[in-house]
């Protein structure tokens, strides 16, 4: 199922009208001025579907019946001159959705201003409007209703990239909304850490988790046709390197066959319906079964078509059962970023760095090439031989997201910037990669205690700002280490 992460973003433009009578041309400044912040929205790629300008509590409450209609994502409250909260506030409130603040000015507007009559400096300047904050903020915490954030300053020193930086999280909370997320088999046994409620996760993310079926999954490969297995097979063969011989460097390794890359292909091919048929943004799966049987090949099989899938789709996909590792890739790809599973550990205190990385699926952006292909009579751990997927990150910035839950089903982000080192450590079939942090032995020390399980996503840019506001968007906690 593609990601729909375009925002829907309202805007209420403010004046205080009484003022009309006492500085013509106020008014109408005023809603040429509000032009800079629609030319923001629209540059972050968001659907600006209505600015309306208020100036008394009547057409507040008209604006906030009109946005009420248009199922916005985030409304942005935009003042350039002092206006009383009584103006705004009153329909703001009825929408229902988060609040972001702004008072913005353009500095190169501004410097143009000089010399120009005062009716046509108020489309210009800004005079006054941070209060229109400060006002906002005071009145809308006293309504219970506290504004996700607020932006003040001008453009060029940092509030358009903070403006497009809300718009983009506004449309992660877009991209949860109604998104399903599959649980195939179960969790991982005795990983206590990776429990979970699934209600949370409506309750949270407005999400919802999808109990499926192995037998499913396997009629659906049972069923492809050998078309579409023919057609798999041959971007496979296009899309990555392999290593058809062990040479006797892992205990768990065997050569890879010309059976192993037909059966990935057909289960490639009954994977992507699966993932169709029941809308699925995101899958965390694990089973172990008993003996040799068919289910068991099929997860020790879903390496490779996972890793396709979620390339081709967005995908988030995560194995033994982590779900909430999954949403946090999810969260990563709705952003832009491409993610993958991961664990840490590896502390080297001289360099400052971390090693993560781990087995499983793994979207085929996160590479800077064609990643490798092993085949594996056993995975760490784990029953079923099948084949595997893996390479180092590609050199350049990652961010570390995890998600943690509260006793009381609260969730919590923890999340950290570094910089992945691309480098080859030898872990055949894996992600293992080292990532240098500012202080890495104060991140693995803060991290550890944090409450965190022990798998991530890694994202491969740096996004902790925007999980911040989409944080404060959606009421999550988000811990920035």
């Amino acid at each position: 199922m593609k990601i729909n992460s375009r925002a829907r973003i309202g805007i209420m433009m403010c004046g205080h009208s009484e003022y009309w009578s006492q500085y013509p041309g106020m008014r109408e400044g005023l809603i040429a001025h509000n032009k800079l912040l629609e030319d923001i929205v629209i540059k972050s790629g968001a659907e600006l579907v209505g600015s309306r300008f208020v100036d008394t509590p009547e057409s507040s409450y008209e604006a906030g019946a009109y946005f009420r209609t248009q199922d916005i994502d985030l409304l942005f409250i935009n003042g350039a001159h002092y206006c009383g909260s009584g103006h705004f506030i009153p329909g703001a409130i009825t929408i229902g959705c988060p609040i972001v603040l702004t008072a913005i000015f353009s500095e190169a507007l501004r410097d143009e201003a000089a010399g120009l009559p005062a009716s046509e400096r108020y489309s210009r300047i800004s005079a006054a409007g941070h209060i229109i904050v400060i006002e906002g903020s005071s009145v809308l915490r006293r309504c219970g209703r506290p504004e996700a954030g607020f932006v003040s300053g001008s453009i060029e020193s940092g509030a358009e990239t903070q403006i497009i930086e809300w718009c983009r999280a506004a449309g992660v909370a877009r991209a949860f909304r109604g998104a399903m997320f599959g649980s195939l088999g179960y969790i991982y046994p005795t990983m206590m850490d990776l429990t979970y409620n699934p209600l949370s996760v409506t309750r949270s993310f407005n999400s919802y988790v999808k109990m499926l079926d192995m037998c499913e999954l396997s009629e659906y490969i049972d069923e492809a046709s050998e078309g579409d297995v023919k057609a798999q097979l041959d971007f496979i063969n296009e899309s990555f390197l392999f290593e058809y011989e062990n040479a006797g460097n892992s205990l768990a390794g065997r050569a890879l066959t010309r059976d192993d890359l037909d059966y990935n292909a057909r289960v490639t091919v009954g994977l992507r319906k699966f993932v169709n048929k029941n809308n699925l943004s995101g899958l965390a799966f694990y089973y172990v079964g008993r003996g040799s049987n068919d289910y068991q090949r099929i997860f020790a099989n879903l390496n490779v078509p996972g890793s396709i899938i979620a390339a081709e789709s967005g995908l988030a996909i995560a194995t033994e059962g982590d779900m909430r590792a999954t949403l946090a890739i999810y969260l990563a790809t709705a952003l832009g970023y491409p993610a993958s599973f991961s664990e840490l550990g590896g502390l080297n205190v001289a360099e400052s760095t971390l090693v993560t990385g781990h087995d499983g699926p793994h979207n085929l952006r996160v590479y800077s090439g064609k990643p490798t292909i092993t085949a594996f009579k056993w995975s760490g751990g784990k029953n079923g031989s099948g084949i595997s997927v893996g390479d180092p990150l590609k050199a350049g910035p990652v961010t570390i997201i995890s998600l943690m839950e509260y006793p009381d089903g609260q969730y919590r982000f923890v999340i950290a910037e570094g910089e992945s080192l691309q480098d080859n450590i030898g872990n055949r079939g894996r992600t293992t990669t080292t990532c240098r942090f500012k202080n890495a032995k104060d991140l693995y020390e803060k991290w550890t205690v944090s409450g965190v399980s022990h798998h991530q996503g890694v994202a491969t840019g740096h996004c902790a700002s925007l999980i911040e506001k989409y944080g404060k968007i959606a009421g999550i906690d988000v811990l920035w280490l």
